[in-house]
């Protein structure tokens, strides 16, 4: 794809988003549920912030007919220039006996849904998976209220193998030569455990050539 700027942007703000959350707040969520929302939501209203006199950022993007709830799109002139799906999970989904299949399926299925939606311009279509963390294992006491207490006491594993396991899981789901951003985000500490949300962006994806254009919808 020729111009990735809204791509490239998306990148940049991801690099440095742990900034516009407040103390702690990040590491909060991260726990207590899984993290896409509150971080997509955060990453629209960076975008709606710093780039509002370029393009609009709507959050759970439709299109009648056409689209079905995007988690993130950037709108310019009436028609979307990007499209982002985000799927939240945790560091030991990874290592899961189903690792290769359960995620990598279910970030395939949004992929496939990017690339059959053809409208009559240019589109961006990413992907990202968001994968939460922590240090050491949650206290007892904080049953109920910390979710996936059990599985979080699964053995810890550092970055360059949660990386290799991510490239791994997903290599046969997407399309050849996609491009991989990684990075991490310092959610700091809530319940007695640091925690880092580390991300994956994949794409931008070409349209699909069997996609059927948008107006044919209508």
């Amino acid at each position: 794809m020729a111009n990735k700027m809204w791509t490239d942007r998306i990148s940049k703000k991801m690099k440095m988003i742990d900034r516009e959350f407040c103390n702690n707040e990040l590491a909060y969520l991260a726990l207590t549920s899984k993290v896409e929302r509150p971080i997509v939501d955060k990453l629209a209203f960076c975008l709606h912030r710093d780039y509002y006199a370029e393009g609009h950022i709507a959050r759970e993007w439709t299109k009648r007919n056409q689209y079905q709830r995007g988690d993130l799109a950037v709108i310019v002139d009436g028609a979307p220039k990007l499209i982002l799906e985000a799927k939240a999970m945790y560091s030991f989904d990874m290592f899961a006996e189903d690792a290769k299949t359960k995620y990598p399926e279910r970030v395939k299925k949004d992929v496939k849904k990017m690339q059959n939606f053809k409208p009559g311009g240019q589109v961006e279509r990413l992907a990202m998976i968001l994968l939460t963390d922590t240090d050491t294992c949650p206290n007892d006491g904080f049953s109920g209220i910390v979710k996936y207490m059990n599985r979080l006491k699964s053995p810890k594993r550092d970055f360059d193998e949660l990386k290799s396991a991510v490239q791994a899981n997903f290599c046969e789901f997407l399309p050849r030569d996609t491009k991989l951003d990684f990075g991490s985000i310092c959610g700091r500490s809530a319940f007695g455990m640091q925690v880092t949300v580390h991300y994956c962006l994949f794409g931008p994806f070409p349209a699909s050539e069997s996609a059927v254009p948008a107006q044919e919808f209508c």
